[in-house]
């Protein structure tokens, strides 16, 4: 079988990652288009979390799952941070029955947690946090829709340490309307280190269909994201935060996120949740197959009697949101192409090994031979190692989708 994956073992032993999606919020924010709903009851909430538990039963039946020995788990959203560790337990004792769990993530808002609570987290086998701090200047959260304050983000940070849990990474929103663009986003990035967060996620607002800011006037800027996002890079590495991925700077390493970066198998389960198996779904899925669960955003079914808010009120075992869809055997050509594209934005970049290695083995030598990308490395904007392996130039981070664009086109796999 073709390699459809990059080992990353010397830094994990984790192979296989589970993901679940808890679609649950307390309120909606207007950038988020995420599947999620703030309508919903204590009894279908129980509900749900019986039906995950079900589903992951089953998916663990397979087989070619059984082969994995350690794995990751991640609970995104929705926010699932507003529930206790009682909730998570019975998934993550069937997880722990059956595999060695290496690192185990809850996504949650800061002004929604306290110590009890996170302590619940950390006794059910949680100990990783992804904080949803976005911002610390109060104009800005107001805009993003957040509801806590800069003193609930240090307040859950020192929560999270005492209570044992030393990997907490915030996540920070940049590239925001013109109308903010005297944001002091070195100090805000300095105040939270200096409240021990192990690293930051830098997402760029972008105004997606079906959120409440694409019917509103709201429009990011590139230029204040460009420059924003060289800020951020900059004050991340002198202070100690390791680049992980063109997004995310952290002192430990995204065990989760590696999976999804180098192209491993995931469990992916609940309404909106997609997975990726990269063999045994079929005889012809030699590269793989993917699934999701529920519709596609531009579904007919799927209903938004309030932009933002995804109508799951009837939720029942015949609900389209929680139908599994298998997409088909998954084609060299598009392997290719999503593989190259997360190693990009990776520190190693894509491995010359591995590139030499695909197709006819004609590939690599493609790609040399394309003038774009020739130009590209005498300039010094890609930069190839003594192994053939090919990264982006630091100032050329926010550029990968584009030099993705070309090494696909350069290479013979568009």
């Amino acid at each position: 079988m073709a390699e459809t994956h990059i080992a990353i073992s010397e830094r994990q032993r984790a192979t296989l990652g589970i993901y679940f999606h808890v679609p649950f919020c307390p309120h909606l924010c207007p950038y988020c288009d995420f599947i999620k709903t703030d309508k919903f009851s204590r009894k279908q909430a129980i509900w749900y979390f019986e039906w995950l538990l079900q589903e992951l039963k089953r998916q663990l039946d397979n087989p070619h799952v059984h082969a994995h020995k350690v794995v990751t788990v991640f609970f995104g959203g929705g926010t699932p941070g507003i529930f206790w560790g009682s909730a998570f337990a019975p998934l993550l004792q069937e997880i722990s029955g059956r595999f060695e769990i290496e690192e185990c993530t809850i996504e949650c808002n800061p002004g929604l947690v306290s110590r009890a609570k996170i302590e619940s987290w950390k006794d059910v086998g949680i100990d990783r946090l992804t904080l949803g701090a976005q911002s610390l200047d109060p104009s800005i959260l107001q805009f993003l829709g957040r509801r806590h304050s800069e003193q609930d983000v240090a307040r859950a940070v020192e929560w999270g340490l005492a209570s044992g849990i030393a990997n907490i990474q915030a996540d920070i929103i940049y590239g925001l309307p013109v109308a903010f663009k005297d944001r002091k986003l070195r100090d805000e990035l300095l105040r939270l280190a200096s409240m021990g967060v192990s690293g930051f996620s830098a997402y760029c607002l972008t105004v997606e269909d079906r959120t409440a800011f694409s019917v509103s006037s709201v429009t990011a800027d590139d230029d204040i994201a460009a420059d924003e996002y060289a800020e951020l890079r900059e004050c991340a590495e002198r202070h100690g935060f390791v680049r992980r991925e063109t997004s995310n700077f952290s002192k430990f390493e995204c065990k989760h996120n590696n999976v999804y970066w180098h192209g491993m198998p995931y469990l992916g389960i609940g309404i909106g949740a997609h997975g990726f198996l990269d063999s045994g779904l079929s005889p012809e899925s030699e590269f793989g197959e993917r699934y999701r669960y529920g519709l596609l955003s531009n579904s007919p079914e799927r209903k938004q009697n309030v932009v933002g808010r995804d109508d799951m009120e009837l939720l029942n075992p015949e609900s389209p949101w929680l139908e599994l869809k298998r997409e088909g055997p998954r084609s060299w050509r598009e392997m290719f192409n999503e593989l190259t594209f997360s190693l990009l934005r990776t520190p190693g970049g894509i491995p010359g090994p591995w590139l030499a290695s695909q197709g006819d083995g004609s590939t690599s030598k493609m790609l040399m031979q394309n003038p774009t990308f020739s130009a590209a490395v005498q300039s010094g904007r890609m930069e190839i190692a003594d192994d053939g392996s090919i990264r982006l130039a630091k100032d050329e981070y926010l550029m990968g989708d584009y030099w993705h664009r070309v090494i696909v086109s350069a290479s013979g796999t568009l």
